[in-house]
C-alpha cells in the first residue's frame, strides 16, 4: 500500500530500492505504535484468510473471493473493501485511477515466456524424435 502511495506521489521516482529505504525510514520513525499495529494485524489478518483460500484451492480447485480484502485493479495493492474499514492510506489509495495499477512491463514475464516456449519447442523435439525411434523399430522389426 505505501508503495502504490509513493508511486502516485512521485511519479518521476522509479527506483523500487529507494521506494523501500524510504518506506522503512517511515515504519522506523514515522510512525507510532498504533499505526504499526493497524498494519501488522490488517497483514496477519490478510495471511490468514489468504491460507484459508489456498487450502480451499487445493482441496476443491476453486475458492470463492474474499468478502474482506479487494486488489485495486488487477495488479493494485490488497485493501479492505468496506470504506468504513479502511485507513487513511487505504482511502487515499482507493481514490486513485485504476490506471495506476494497470499491469507493468515485466522483463521476467518476457523471459518466462521465452522459458516457456523453449520448453514447447523442446518437448515436442523429443516427442519427434521418440516417434521416429518407434517407427525405425517397428520398421526393422517388420524387415528383418
Amino acid at each position: 500500500q505505501m508503495t502504490a502511495k509513493m508511486r502516485h506521489d512521485r511519479p518521476s521516482n522509479k527506483d523500487q530500492i529507494k521506494i523501500v529505504k524510504e518506506i522503512s525510514k517511515i515504519w522506523n520513525y514515522g510512525m507510532d505504535d498504533e499505526e504499526k499495529e493497524y498494519y501488522l494485524e490488517s497483514a496477519a489478518e490478510a495471511k490468514a484468510e489468504y491460507d484459508e483460500k489456498l487450502r480451499e484451492f487445493r482441496a476443491t480447485g476453486g475458492y470463492e473471493k474474499s468478502e474482506v480484502f479487494e486488489k485495486l485493479g488487477e495488479v493494485g495493492p490488497l485493501v479492505r473493501k468496506k470504506w468504513e474499514d479502511k485507513n487513511d492510506l487505504e482511502r487515499d489509495i482507493s481514490s486513485y485511477s485504476l490506471d495506476e495499477f494497470k499491469e507493468r512491463p515485466d522483463f521476467r514475464l518476457k523471459y518466462y515466456l521465452k522459458q516457456k516456449e523453449e520448453i514447447k519447442r523442446k518437448k515436442r523435439k523429443n516427442q519427434d524424435g521418440k516417434e521416429g525411434d518407434d517407427n525405425l523399430k517397428s520398421k526393422s522389426g517388420r524387415n528383418g
